[in-house]
């Protein structure tokens, strides 16, 4: 669920009752592990053909444009890569970099005009961190999104299948040109760090969407918003506690809740951040999860996380015998 702890940060985790009460007397079902888009896309009944990426863009897409979802749809968000002796660290993603929009259009500009690449142009989103590239076709390659790779060597996170060269050299072609961009001497004179990669990945298609499973869908996630807009499920931002879900009208009996905030932290390995990320979900969503269980309020709830699937009723949590563990212990 968190970071993976060293033997003397596991102390420093505060302890979360609530949440270690309903995890011990939920029934639990063990799921195939997938990366965080794959199962998110998977509630949706959203799967990626073999071979090739969930389509990510073309969902995307969706929140950030008026029309113009047809097609082939490709992220090539902005990044900052690091050289560390031999590796090449992806140190700080699109949504570090704070990217302004008039430094954003500068660079698309001339990355446009120097990448010369079947009559491609890169367009950018509501938010200038996130650039979208329109393809003839589908690519043949696997992609991996740029949180995954955060503060990690970008070697084993790079474009891979039978067109992997290609989009390798479209990265270099790229690196050069932002390389020589003006714009990003700018960026450092004003202490911000430069754009000097592009980040391609989650090409694909509008995928089919089966009929919704969710009255109603909750996140902070621009993924999560996309997939609910595909599907034409009611969708609003995550409340602060689970007992501002009650004063939605309509929230129907099967809402889907995404909090997905601990991501970052877990990936940068932020003890500390988790550690209030922890505390906050355990006061405003598990506390009252466990009350409105043992009230009545709630018939049932799921937890999802880290492949396993706890199911929790209010009978569930008569089953006394089955003893709680600290967290991460």
């Amino acid at each position: 669920m968190g970071p993976a702890l060293e033997p003397g940060e596991l102390r420093s985790v505060p302890r979360v009752a609530a949440l270690e009460r309903l995890l011990a007397r939920a029934s639990i079902e063990n799921k195939e592990p997938l990366p965080y888009e794959a199962e998110l896309c998977d509630l949706f009944g959203v799967k990626a053909a073999p071979g090739r990426d969930l389509p990510i863009a073309a969902l995307t897409h969706l929140v950030d444009f008026d029309d113009g979802h047809e097609g082939v749809w490709m992220r090539a968000d902005p990044v900052y890569l690091h050289p560390d002796l031999s590796k090449l660290l992806l140190l700080l993603d699109a949504e570090a970099l704070r990217i302004e929009r008039a430094d954003a259009q500068s660079l698309l500009e001339e990355l446009n005009a120097g990448l010369n690449e079947e009559d491609w142009r890169l367009i950018m989103g509501k938010d200038p961190a996130r650039w979208y590239l329109h393809l003839k076709s589908l690519p043949e390659i696997r992609t991996c999104p740029p949180l995954a790779a955060l503060g990690r060597p970008v070697d084993s996170y790079l474009p891979a299948g039978p067109e992997s060269r290609r989009w390798q050299r479209l990265t270099n072609e790229a690196q050069m040109i932002l390389h020589a961009a003006e714009i990003n001497r700018t960026r450092q004179t004003r202490g911000d760090m430069p754009v000097n990669s592009l980040w391609f990945w989650g090409a694909g298609t509008l995928p089919y969407v089966p009929p919704g499973r969710w009255s109603w869908v909750f996140g902070d996630d621009l993924l999560v918003q996309a997939l609910a807009k595909h599907c034409a499920c009611p969708y609003g931002n995550t409340p602060i506690t689970v007992l501002s879900l009650f004063a939605e009208q309509n929230i129907g009996s099967t809402p889907l809740v995404v909090i997905s905030a601990g991501r970052r932290l877990r990936q940068a390995h932020d003890v500390a951040g988790w550690r209030d990320y922890l505390s906050n979900l355990e006061k405003n969503w598990f506390v009252p999860i466990l009350a409105l269980l043992r009230q009545g309020h709630l018939a049932s709830v799921e937890l999802l996380a880290d492949a396993c699937l706890w199911g929790l009723t209010r009978r569930t949590l008569w089953r006394f015998w089955k003893k709680t563990k600290p967290l991460g212990r």
